[in-house]
């Protein structure tokens, strides 16, 4: 515990050689006290530059103090203003009580907070909605299975009729992440998941097939869970690629997206049926380890195969 060396005058931190998880740390700063007082400011901070191992310690230093020069309230008004221009428009539920309304509006604002449309995966694509702005893993990552919601919310609701070019970028990283060993690159050829092993923690269930997507993905595109290949959240993929056509009539967007729908119809058609009962054959569901065959995956499959055969229809009439 660095607090008890410290008391005891050591500074010389031992384990700093080797770790398992997360580690304690300490800040030291000697402090003048020839006038009986002493003090020092300390920043905490987050920041980035594109310049490996760059030191933009003073540049986060001047932006915390002009941060510190505005004024709270019209911070306040002006962000208040920001999330209006998105969440005013949209429908509330039809003579809900205020409680209730507080709680929707409150929702899409959640929405509004979450959208990261700048973070590059590997494959240069941009846009994921993380399940919660939490430092408390893993639900600061992005799952289809909830991102498919957050879809079909923005593109009905956000700015009161829906952002449509927020759902188009979700999508379309969610497709560059799709395991699709033999597509082309760059546009749609992830093939590094066969294999996954997330920190061997569940290998059982961590293999990622073809036309299906790791746990969850931090917004660069790295895996965030221990579990691959889920059938819900394959088959949720689907469902939320042909949903943005079915709200938009995007032709082009269908065209371009359509290689993945087509990967999740041939999974749950061909790869993923038990022949014995005709049903979804047992995989992870719902962020279970184990393999299971209950009604999420069911109800979930029926949805996607339904997506599939509509957009397939849509595709060749």
């Amino acid at each position: 515990d660095p607090y008890a060396l410290l008391e005891d005058g050591t500074l010389d931190l031992p384990g700093d050689d080797e770790f398992s998880g997360q580690t304690s740390a300490a800040l030291t700063k000697d402090l003048d006290f020839d006038n009986g007082q002493g003090s020092a400011r300390v920043y905490f901070a987050a920041a980035w530059d594109p310049e490996p191992n760059k030191d933009i310690g003073d540049e986060a230093a001047d932006k915390i103090q002009e941060a510190r020069s505005i004024n709270l309230q019209t911070a306040i008004q002006e962000k208040e203003d920001w999330f209006r221009g998105y969440v005013e428009e949209a429908p509330m539920p039809e003579n809900a009580p205020e409680n209730v309304t507080k709680v929707a509006r409150r929702a899409l604002v959640s929405i509004v907070q979450l959208w990261d449309d700048e973070t590059v995966n590997e494959h240069g694509f941009s846009g994921n909605l993380p399940a919660a702005v939490t430092t408390q893993p893993p639900y600061g990552a992005d799952w289809i299975r909830d991102g498919a919601y957050f879809d079909y919310v923005i593109d009905r609701f956000m700015s009161g009729d829906g952002k449509h070019d927020w759902v188009n970028q979700h999508n379309r990283w969610y497709m560059s992440l799709q395991q699709n060993p033999d597509g082309p690159c760059p546009e749609h050829c992830n093939d590094n998941m066969e294999y996954y092993d997330y920190a061997d923690l569940v290998p059982q269930a961590s293999s990622v097939p073809e036309g299906g997507w790791a746990m969850n993905y931090y917004a660069d595109g790295d895996p965030a869970g221990p579990i691959g290949g889920e059938i819900d959240e394959t088959a949720y993929g689907a469902w939320t690629f042909w949903d943005h056509y079915a709200v938009t009539g995007n032709e082009s967007y269908l065209q371009r997206i359509y290689p993945a729908i087509q990967l999740v119809g041939d999974r749950l058609t061909y790869d993923c049926v038990e022949s014995e009962t005709g049903l979804q054959c047992p995989r992870p569901e719902d962020d279970n380890t184990k393999n299971t065959q209950t009604i999420l995956g069911g109800a979930s499959t029926y949805a996607g195969l339904d997506a599939a055969t509509k957009a397939a229809a849509e595709m060749y009439e």
